[in-house]
């Protein structure tokens, strides 16, 4: 019950279970064309000497990745209004909901930026997901990222074009914008989906 078994396998993925607090009892399966016994490799195994959160970050009691995070997040003015403006949009106000938890469970010790990402399919489901640092940065998962696993995890995204709404929860100040990048993939999906911005602030 306390281990933690992958059948995907990545040096992406790698890098993110060294934040996970039991990353001692992940367990990696590797399964070869012609070998019918898979073999299983401990992360301690695959990167003996891998470069994780405990050398940047300052306080060694920082949560780790699915940990309880501990932001205090709230509506900006700007997002109270518009929050406003589409009252009677329930699935607006369904997904502005789970992007606004998301942001308050997302993993960012290094930059202190939460956000997250919930999309709306055209069928009116909600799906979201938060943005998740790595200490080796480049394979941070970007909240749109994160947003589509969770719309697949959901079994509510058969296909990209199925996206109607984006929205974007993120710091009106933070030092990391995702609002550029989530912008640009949306257009490269469709020029149809609209990504609404609705900025937060720390208490």
């Amino acid at each position: 019950p306390h281990t933690l078994w992958c059948l995907v396998v990545c040096a992406h993925y790698w890098a993110h279970c060294s934040h996970i607090s039991l990353q001692d009892t992940v367990r990696f399966v590797f399964g070869y064309r012609g070998h019918t016994a898979p073999e299983v490799f401990g992360l301690d195994q695959l990167l003996p000497a891998r470069f994780g959160p405990l050398d940047l970050l300052e306080d060694p009691s920082t949560p780790l990745l699915l940990q309880q995070q501990n932001h205090a997040l709230a509506w900006s003015s700007t997002a109270q209004h518009t929050l406003q403006q589409r009252s009677q949009d329930a699935e607006f106000q369904q997904a502005a909901e789970a992007a606004l938890a998301a942001a308050q469970t997302s993993y960012s010790p290094y930059t202190h930026c939460p956000a997250a990402v919930a999309i709306i399919t055209k069928q009116g489901k909600v799906a979201s997901g938060g943005y998740i640092e790595s200490a080796a940065y480049n394979p941070g998962l970007p909240p749109f990222q994160a947003a589509v696993a969770g719309c697949i995890i959901a079994g509510c995204l058969d296909t990209y074009h199925q996206t109607q709404e984006v929205i974007l929860v993120e710091l009106e100040t933070g030092l990391v914008k995702h609002e550029r990048v989530t912008k640009a993939v949306a257009a490269g999906i469709s020029k149809d989906i609209a990504v609404t911005v609705l900025h937060i602030n720390k208490h």
